[in-house]
């Protein structure tokens, strides 16, 4: 029982479970999603070629090895341990902030660990931003280390982890700023004057050198070309506009957050205030309680909002908006780090204002976390429903003699409702999910929208070379003009509910026959001929 009691009071048991309970849905999710039917079942060549010509050849090692699992589930399982000790990691160098009790710091880990953004993390294209991440934190952690051993083993270590976590090119800007801020916090006494100032970056000069240098020698030596030489590129007026411009990324990500979670409790408010009432009781016995304020308060707080829209700005110069719709969830990979800082001591200064005691103040943390926790389970099982229909797709083009006697399909997908948020299917989804039928490259599909917007009769011209491309799956398709319009509709089966996902899921797992006639039932497939 000892025992028991000590594991429910460890730091990292607490992070772990908080974490579990909102992304362990995911450990059950062994679909392909967006860029991840360009590697899916692509011969090795293919994919270090084209990771060659965005300017990544190392991510072609990556992604030949972790889609050449027979379940995908493995390498999500890699995905799920890497944010995890990410946040691990993180309280580990928060420890060395001194202006922060030990509730407060625990806090938030928390609110970083399980924060409801970048859901884009179940799509296994983006697994080398994951490993950016981690590589990230650990070398955080690492340098806070190094203020007290000083030890030059460990500088090296820690400038190669910090090298590693640059492969995400997003983490330069981040990094340049945690770096800076963090030497200041650990040399304010030796720092009084400009002189002083400059001395003591020299002493760091390595470690505000490798940044930069990675950034020139990648585009030196790695710019993209071909196909993706437009891929990021920084446009000077997006960057003069980026100040401006994130606003709209603090309202679609910081402020979008917080409205996801009221949304929540406005639909679930009794589940929701019980959740956050059992939260509630196991951190009032777990956690240590935090101060009730702090003159530091407010200037941690700014420091959440500067590390926040450090997070955002590499974004925001390649003309990105880090937000929820479709797949632009992705861009919000670093900025947990600020979001949490910013509404963890916004939340206090809050709750300051109004005089709240520690137990008012620890609900409504308590609730927030169960907010969040619901968001994320609920975004995770959409995701899950949504490969459910992309097995239904399969499954209704492999019993189509249009689909198995024809080539070329516009697809106006009627059942967009299933589609994880908000998003729609590329036509390299399509074909990935043609192939995946027929096991052949022989068939190429666009959506109506899409080809809505496109002069098709220029389309195949001017993307000549496209054709040649394995990673797009249609090696074999011989381009012409659109044949059927396929309508996807919903089917018999029904999944609008939370509960029927995890039941077919559940069906995956123990009943085949079951979840077969789910899946074959789940959208149903009309055509027209063109």
């Amino acid at each position: 029982m000892k025992i028991l009691k000590y594991i429910c009071k460890s730091e990292n048991f607490i992070i772990s479970l908080f974490y579990s309970l909102a992304y362990g849905i995911m450990l059950f999710n062994d679909g392909v999603y967006i860029d991840g039917w360009c590697f899916y079942h692509v011969a090795k060549p293919a994919i270090m070629n084209m990771t060659k010509s965005y300017g990544n050849p190392w991510d072609g090692y990556i992604f030949s090895s972790i889609f050449s699992f027979d379940s995908l589930i493995i390498p999500r399982l890699a995905v799920f341990f890497l944010f995890l000790l990410s946040a691990l990691f993180l309280n580990k160098t928060l420890k060395e902030i001194k202006e922060m009790d030990d509730g407060s710091r625990l806090s938030v880990v928390l609110l970083f660990a399980i924060l409801p953004v970048n859901f884009a993390r179940i799509a296994l294209c983006a697994f080398t931003y994951a490993i950016s991440y981690f590589a990230f934190f650990l070398g955080l952690m690492l340098f806070s280390r190094y203020f007290k051993t000083r030890g030059i083993m460990l500088r090296l270590a820690t400038l190669l982890i910090f090298i590693i976590s640059f492969c995400t090119n997003s983490l330069l800007v981040l990094y340049m700023v945690s770096i800076i801020l963090f030497i200041l916090y650990k040399e304010r006494g030796r720092i009084g004057t400009p002189g002083e100032f400059i001395v003591g970056m020299l002493r760091y000069t390595d470690f505000l050198v490798i940044a930069p240098a990675f950034w020139i020698a990648k585009n030196v030596f790695l710019k993209p070309c071909d196909f993706y030489a437009w891929h990021n590129n920084i446009a000077l007026s997006s960057v003069l506009s980026a100040p401006i411009r994130s606003i709209q990324a603090f309202n679609d990500s910081f402020v979008a957050v917080i409205n996801n979670a009221f949304n929540m409790f406005l639909s679930n408010a009794c589940l929701c205030i019980i959740f956050g009432f059992a939260v509630f009781l196991f951190l009032s016995k777990t956690v240590i309680a935090a101060a009730l304020s702090g003159k530091s308060d407010i200037k941690l707080f700014f420091l959440g909002l500067i590390l926040f829209f450090a997070a955002a700005f590499p974004y925001l110069a390649v003309d990105h908006i880090p937000r929820f719709i479709d797949w632009d969830s992705r861009n919000q990979l670093l900025l947990p780090l600020g979001f949490s800082l910013a509404l963890y001591y916004g939340m206090r200064l809050f709750c300051n204002r109004l005089r709240w005691g520690s137990h008012a103040r620890l609900f409504l943390y308590s609730l927030m976390i169960a907010l969040f926790i619901s968001v994320n389970f609920k975004a995770y099982v959409d995701y899950q429903k949504d490969w459910f229909k992309q097995l239904s797709l399969v499954e209704n083009f492999r019993a189509s003699s249009v689909m198995k006697n024809n080539t070329t399909f516009i697809f106006d997908d009627q059942a967009s409702d299933m589609n994880a948020m908000g998003r729609f299917y590329r036509f390299y989804e399509y074909t990935g999910l043609m192939k995946l039928a027929f096991n052949d490259e022989t068939r190429f599909g666009m959506s109506l929208d899409m080809y809505n917007k496109l002069d098709w009769s220029r389309y195949f011209i001017d993307n000549k070379r496209f054709i040649e491309l394995p990673e797009y799956n249609i090696s074999g398709y011989r381009p012409r003009d659109p044949e059927f319009k396929v309508m996807i509709k919903p089917g018999s089966s029904d999944l609008s509910r939370m509960y029927k996902v995890i039941r077919a899921l559940y069906y995956k797992l123990f009943d085949h026959v079951k979840f077969k006639k789910i899946i074959v039932g789940l959208v149903k497939l009309e055509y027209v001929r063109l």
